[in-house]
């Protein structure tokens, strides 16, 4: 199948306020390959979620509250180096050693800036135990704050669940309390020179954090005329799905964490149909080597039967290659043309035709040509018929002779030997 299922672990599904990760309250959806939503936002039991995730492949995002992103500028440009690199830009972002983390590094952007994420080894490899006692196997395990939308030159901020997300154009993604409010807000639109985003503002909030919430929004808009409010009724799940489908999102499965080979589950919506492919090849195969061994029986025969044939014909030829027969028959025929066979054989005959009609109830029995010679065996009503015949094969210009004359049946046998020439 060629849609996704993109599940989104912790952040308090199911309204308290923790924000750890449960395996019994997790959010899940199945989108296209182009990150359109094919169903509703569910929420349920992750073992519920993995029915969903066969054969199909699975991206997971991680609360962003226990993972940190940033963008540093790294001076090496080789993939090892990088990795090696990375720890030593963040650590002072970390509060936790860093030979406990776990580094993820993306690929270095047009600016020059290569995304980094770190995340508490001990933590990440929670997850995919959780994961795994289900039966899902990841493909891309990123953070929340790596799938905000991204809005050009301003900023998306969205409010879910007592967190506020905030995303910058060209800036990594970052969470912060969204109590108090105003405060929070402020501080997420500070830029880089330390002045307020003033450009495109989107602002997504849930149903129960804009009612909760209000009244500061209100006054939000009065602060920031181009801040543009909109409601998310089933959570920012819908938003993160698009962003999680792009090549570049940072993924933590890397390292000894990287996945071996997805072969298996690629293949499984396919076996069937690989199963059928491959019996309708063997069929096909099978039955083309028989027909090519049918065929092949049969040319062999009809070489046999050429052979044969030639030999019988043409005394003293050896045939190698029956298709070499149909030369040495056209050589031997232009041979006796080249000899006046044909033309005394012909010649003979006609001159047979002619003296037969002197005897009309003769029958010829047998007849042989050789060496401008006919020699004939007819049956004639009587010895009178036979010289009728000879006399006018002799006047016709052969040399007729009667060799025998034999009664037989109240008619008579006889052999003529009709020689052209002198």
């Amino acid at each position: 199948m060629s849609d996704v299922l993109v599940i989104r672990l912790g952040n308090n599904f199911g309204g308290t306020t923790q924000t750890h990760v449960d395996a019994d309250e997790v959010q899940y959806l199945l989108v296209d390959p182009a990150g359109g939503r094919l169903g509703a936002v569910l929420t349920g039991p992750l073992s519920q979620a993995a029915v969903l995730a066969v054969t199909r492949r699975v991206i997971v995002l991680a609360p962003a509250t226990e993972v940190v992103c940033a963008e540093p500028e790294l001076p090496a440009k080789n993939a090892t180096r990088l990795a090696q690199l990375a720890p030593f830009a963040l650590e002072e972002q970390l509060a936790t050693d860093i030979d406990a983390m776990h580094f993820a590094v993306g690929k270095r952007g047009p600016n020059g800036q290569t995304p980094v994420g770190a995340v508490r080894r001990e933590q990440f490899e929670s997850w995919l135990a959780m994961l795994s006692a289900t039966g899902i196997e990841p493909d891309v395990v990123c953070a929340e704050s790596s799938v905000i939308p991204v809005t050009n030159g301003g900023a998306t901020l969205i409010v879910d669940r007592g967190l506020l997300y905030v995303r910058h154009a060209h800036a990594p993604g970052l969470v912060l309390d969204v109590q108090p409010l105003r405060e929070a807000f402020h501080l997420a639109l500070v830029g880089e020179a330390g002045a307020h985003v003033l450009g495109d503002l989107q602002l997504y909030a849930t149903q129960p954090d804009y009612e909760q919430f209000q009244s500061e929004f209100d006054a939000l808009r009065n602060t920031f005329p181009g801040l543009q409010i909109k409601l998310l009724p089933e959570g920012p799940l819908p938003l993160f799905a698009p962003q999680a489908m792009n090549d570049s999102t940072l993924n933590f499965l890397c390292g000894k964490y990287q996945r071996k080979s997805s072969f298996a589950t690629s293949f499984a919506p396919w076996r069937y149909a690989a199963v059928l492919l491959g019996i309708a090849a063997l069929l096909h195969f099978g039955y083309g080597g028989i027909n090519l061994w049918r065929s092949t029986r049969a040319e062999r025969d009809v070489d046999q039967e050429i052979r044969q044939l030639t030999q019988q014909t043409l005394a003293g030829v050896t045939l190698n290659d029956t298709r070499d027969a149909r030369k040495q028959f056209e050589s031997r025929l232009a041979m006796a043309k080249q000899g006046g066979v044909h033309r005394g054989l012909l010649s003979s005959l006609a001159t047979l035709g002619d003296a037969l009609s002197q005897a009309p109830q003769s029958r010829i029995e047998a007849l042989s040509y050789r060496t401008q010679t006919v020699d004939l065996r007819i049956t004639a009503p009587n010895v009178d018929a036979l010289d009728k015949i000879q006399h006018a094969a002799s006047a016709a210009g052969l040399n007729a002779q009667i060799q025998s004359a034999t009664p037989h049946d109240n008619k008579v046998e006889g052999r003529l030997q009709l020689k052209s020439g002198a």
